[in-house]
């Protein structure tokens, strides 16, 4: 994986409609299968932490990108 760390926050929720809106509240977390740890504030943290500069788009210029294809390409080479 090739990036930056997730934010963590994985809890989903359900809405309820009020008179005058709607409310979201948790209602299912995720835990890690094999550990049983709680996923929640955990962030998923890539392989490879590459962060593209500000400005990247309108440039055309993809750090994350380079980096995801140089490591397929080292794995096609083994």
């Amino acid at each position: 994986m090739v990036g930056q760390p997730t934010f963590g926050a994985v809890i989903s929720t359900g809405s309820q409609r009020l008179q005058d809106g709607a409310i979201r509240m948790p209602y299912r977390a995720w835990y890690v299968k094999e550990s049983g740890m709680n996923m929640e504030h955990g962030p998923a943290v890539p392989d490879y932490l590459v962060q593209n500069k500000p400005g990247w788009k309108a440039r055309g210029e993809d750090d994350q990108l380079k980096k995801a294809v140089e490591v397929l390409l080292a794995d096609i080479k083994m």
